[in-house]
């Protein structure tokens, strides 16, 4: 919904979670494109970044501030064991969302999808809705990656959505090591200021 620029919709579930899919929020992007949009007429509701703000959680460093130009400029900075460091620069819209983010699926180790179904979580997860890699970082996907930066692409695509929790933001936000709860940390004192 972020990437394509949707604040006003309703969205039904009949089930104890939302399907992963493929592990991208691409299938999500074409079913959203099937059944269309209305331009409803309403101002769009933005909370605009005002005065810098930092926050440290655990070993990450995630920061906002305001920016002049319209809608949300993400800056991400990440660095996995074995998998590598990376940067991901740009503003949010729609045609870059389509190109460069909703094709990066989500991720894990090989050893964590042992772990995760061992405790009862992740049971129908595999190959065609994840990226697993093995301890040495090699994806056991056959097809491979979709990007050479894919695990970089998925967590600002994870990213842009913690950060639409909150609705439409202007401004800056860098996030180095960004994580679900950090990513609400900053959230929450974003809307506090």
């Amino acid at each position: 919904l972020a990437g394509l620029e949707i604040d006003n919709c309703a969205i039904e579930i009949s089930g104890a979670e939302i399907p992963i899919l493929d592990g991208s929020a691409l299938p999500w992007v074409e079913a959203i494109d099937t059944v269309g949009r209305t331009e409803l007429g309403v101002p769009r509701q933005i909370k605009k970044i005002t005065a810098p703000i930092h926050v440290t959680h655990e070993n990450r460093v995630l920061s906002a501030e305001p920016d002049a130009r319209t809608g949300l400029r993400l800056a991400i900075h990440t660095d996995f064991p074995v998998l590598g460091t990376g940067e991901l620069a740009a503003k949010v819209n729609e045609d870059f969302f389509r190109r460069e983010i909703a094709p990066a699926r989500t991720f894990c180790f090989e050893s964590d999808v042992k772990a995760m179904q061992a405790a009862g979580l992740a049971l129908g997860g595999s190959l065609d809705n994840a990226v697993v890699f093995n301890e040495e970082g090699m994806p056991l996907n056959p097809e491979g990656l979709r990007f050479p930066d894919e695990i970089l692409r998925h967590k600002y695509l994870d990213a842009l959505g913690d950060l639409f929790l909150g609705g439409f933001i202007q401004g800056k936000v860098n996030l180095t090591l960004p994580g679900h709860t950090a990513n609400n940390v900053l959230l929450r004192k974003i809307f506090a200021a």
